[in-house]
């Protein structure tokens, strides 16, 4: 297997409990474009709520296309939606 990714390292011996699809995800290299289509669910905690707002999640159940760029590092992902 190639160098570790970050979420392996983070996560040690637990990253084998996580399902395949989410380790393929967390396995991908270099800048990747992502499309797909999204569930959300509203947080249900006030703290989670507040942190929804703060980030721009959807208030409310919501469904639909989603496109964003992953730029992913040995040290550090970044995320662009």
């Amino acid at each position: 297997m190639s160098e570790r990714s970050m979420y392996q390292a983070v996560l040690g011996p637990a990253y084998a409990e996580l399902a395949p699809a989410v380790q393929a995800f967390h396995r991908l290299r270099g800048r990747v474009e992502l499309h797909g289509e999204v569930s959300i669910e509203p947080p249900r905690s006030p703290l989670a709520r507040l942190i929804g707002r703060l980030l721009g999640s959807p208030r409310q159940a919501a469904q639909g296309p989603i496109r964003f760029e992953l730029d992913a590092a040995p040290a550090a992902e970044t995320w662009t939606r």
